[in-house]
């Protein structure tokens, strides 16, 4: 895994389902993540939510322009919030960020892209947790909104957010100056 992308599902609907707002969201993101990925693998998980599956599925089929098949991995403990399956992510266990971790790790030799789809919780707690780990630094990462993701560049360590709320975006380092 050189790049890991944690993103939060687009816009949901009032009847439960992607919106066409949040359809836009996961596309812009999918682009996004294709430029990055330029050709490379990727490996996708997302949250057992419908929501969170329906980004991911739009998400694949931008990288799917290469004509490449990519699978989502579906994991329920990705789910949060209202519906979620007991026993996922700030539910039942202490460090769910660690456990997030090992799955991910678990995963790491699969693509040299991994991209979890999930929800709010996932996206504001795991990005920092996985910062310090990875990188040694403990700085707030900023709240993504719907259709946004965290990039972060494993290799050069820098992070940057991606999608649809990306105005404004700069790349940012944790790497320490010579």
């Amino acid at each position: 895994m050189e790049h890991l992308f944690v993103a939060r599902h687009g816009t949901q609907g009032i009847d439960g389902k992607l919106s066409d707002e949040g359809r836009a969201q996961a596309a812009v993101l999918g682009d996004d993540i294709n430029n990055i990925l330029n050709g490379s693998s990727a490996y996708i998980l997302s949250s057992s939510a419908p929501i969170a599956i329906e980004s991911a599925k739009t998400i694949t089929l931008r990288l799917a322009k290469r004509e490449i098949s990519y699978l989502v991995e579906v994991i329920p403990y990705l789910w949060t919030g209202e519906g979620a399956p007991e026993g996922s992510y700030g539910s039942a266990f202490n460090d769910c960020n660690g456990f997030l971790m090992e799955i991910l790790n678990g995963r790491r030799e699969n693509a040299e892209g991994i991209i979890i789809v999930s929800h709010l919780e996932v996206v504001n707690f795991f990005p920092k947790y996985f910062r310090r780990k990875e990188f040694g630094v403990t700085e707030h990462i900023e709240t993504l909104g719907h259709g946004s993701a965290v990039h972060f560049d494993i290799r050069h360590k820098t992070y940057r957010i991606l999608g649809y709320c990306r105005r404004n975006n700069k790349e940012k380092t944790d790497q320490k100056p010579d």
